[in-house]
């Protein structure tokens, strides 16, 4: 655990924190908002120019598939405005130069990949889908492809800063462009030779496995022309098949809800119904290529050692089986429950926070999990502390996407998202700090915000989003802050992480 800093150092820091939580995530409202007028506008003209001429199941489709956009950049930003200040700040503390000149080169890339793919998928992909939906038979098909864009675009700017730009050419080759062909493959099949979802889905998910076993190989090359640690087919093979299975198993999963609970819905709640339930598939591509890449970085950069390399995925592969097929699960009766009550256009909506949801909680799994394995930490903390809240705002976003529409939760998710992440970037290093000022500090955050929740409660019904907002918010703080203080240095801690460590180490 960190010494405890004295009172001075801590409320100097704290404000440098604030200070820069405020310009970050400001800076991050104000491009989601620019981006989500230009999506707007967009879908309008695509609507005028193309989309009326779509059939109302077709249509539904299409409205799902600009609404899926803005996961885009809402992961971008949500990247930058949490890693980028935080590597930023260590390179200051530790006066390394090449850490923080190497800051400045993560954001303009950053920020240069994501309005470049963004744009072009707002302006080149929108009109092609509006064509591509009248052939016969490709509307399943377009949901998967709708659904895997985001990812194929946070694929593409995760790995350019890990890549050099000759390997980020070769990652790109194999992330983007061999499976933009096995989609035009796929559709042509399902088009012209009548091919089933199963049978598309199993020649989408082996021909993606090969892509990103190719595009794996080039991410594990690093350092200055040295050949990093090359994996053993073994690894691919024990990791593949779980995967494969859960997605398999998600597709039986969505099947059998369709049959049982969405037999009463019309031809366009269809169409979106069918296009979002895609959904738990993306969640399940999400974390498996999250995984697949970094995984074996880190692995290489701590072990460099074959057999743990092998054990790792191994033990990897069935942990995310057993955590996807789950998700997956909740999330096909989700959309289907949703839209019973929503109805077409918001619960597309509502589908897109559903993804926020189980992204934020996977990633406050994740966040304990470090916790358990590593101690009492900051960053594992904040982690823990980004899932629970992202979770809980979203779910009490979707209470106002019915009488507020899309642009209702985007300005209330603007709002909490600013004020949570300007409170946490100041508490999460120092109120666990275990020093009376830093519990002082602590309290009165969750007094101001105790006191703020009364205050909306006496203007707004039970009920109102802000209001479970943020009474959900102290709660989790309490819990989260009891949880560390009784289990920090005891024996359970010791014995979940040592458990985990083995596990995953095979040491």
């Amino acid at each position: 655990m960190d010494e405890p800093l004295e009172t001075s150092e801590i409320a100097v820091a704290g404000i440098g924190r604030l200070d820069a939580a405020l310009r970050t995530t400001a800076r991050g409202v104000l491009i989601l908002a620019v981006f989500a007028g230009l999506v707007r506008v967009i879908r309008l003209a695509s609507e005028i120019l193309v989309g009326r001429q779509l059939g109302p199941e077709n249509y539904g489709v299409f409205v799902f598939g600009v609404m899926a956009t803005l996961l885009v950049p809402s992961i971008m930003m949500s990247i930058l405005a949490i890693v980028v200040p935080r590597f930023y700040q260590e390179g200051v503390a530790e006066g390394r130069k090449e850490q923080i000149a190497e800051t400045s080169v993560f954001v303009k890339r950053g920020a240069l990949i994501a309005f470049v793919l963004t744009g072009f998928i707002a302006l080149v992909a929108y009109p092609l889908l509006t064509l591509a939906l009248t052939l016969p038979g490709s509307r399943t098909i377009l949901a998967i492809m709708l659904s895997s864009l985001p990812l194929q675009v946070f694929n593409v700017f995760l790995a350019s800063f890990f890549l050099a730009r000759k390997q980020m050419l070769g990652y790109v080759m194999h992330e983007s462009v061999l499976p933009i062909g096995l989609y035009a493959l796929v559709l042509v099949g399902a088009s012209f030779f009548g091919l089933t979802l199963l049978v598309a889905a199993m020649i989408f998910a082996f021909g993606r496995w090969i892509a990103g076993l190719i595009a794996l190989n080039q991410l594990l090359r690093i350092g200055e022309g040295k050949p990093g640690l090359r994996m053993p087919w073994s690894c691919y093979v024990a990791y593949g098949f779980p995967i494969l299975l859960t997605m398999l198993g998600n597709w039986l999963i969505i099947r059998l809800d369709r049959w049982v609970v969405a037999f009463g819905l019309d031809e366009t709640q269809l169409g979106i119904y069918s296009a979002g339930l895609m959904i738990a598939m993306v969640v399940d591509f999400f974390v498996a290529t999250v995984a697949r890449n970094l995984a074996p970085h880190i692995v290489h950069l701590y072990y460099s050692d074959r057999a743990a390399l092998d054990h790792y995925f191994r033990t990897v592969s069935v942990w995310l089986a057993a955590v996807l097929l789950p998700l997956g699960a909740v999330g096909a009766v989700f959309a289907s429950t949703v839209m019973g009550i929503y109805g077409t256009e918001y619960a597309a909506a509502a589908m897109v926070l559903m993804w926020l949801i189980l992204s934020r909680a996977l990633g406050g799994v994740f966040g304990l999990a470090g916790y358990l394995l590593n101690g009492l930490n900051w960053q594992w903390l904040d982690t823990v502390n980004a899932g629970v809240v992202g979770t809980l705002s979203a779910v009490a976003l979707i209470l106002v996407v019915k009488p507020y529409g899309i642009v209702g939760v985007a300005v209330v998710w603007a709002i909490a998202y600013v004020c949570l992440q300007t409170v946490k970037q100041v508490e999460c290093k120092y109120v666990f700090g275990l020093t009376s000022f830093s519990w002082r500090l602590g309290g009165l955050l969750l007094l101001a915000a105790l006191l703020g929740a009364v205050a909306l409660f006496a203007r707004h019904e039970w009920g109102s989003s802000v209001w479970i907002l943020l009474v959900s918010w102290v709660a989790m703080q309490l819990l989260l802050g009891a949880f560390v203080f009784l289990t920090e240095g005891s024996e359970f801690r010791r014995w979940i992480g040592g458990a985990l460590r083995r596990r995953m180490t095979g040491r």
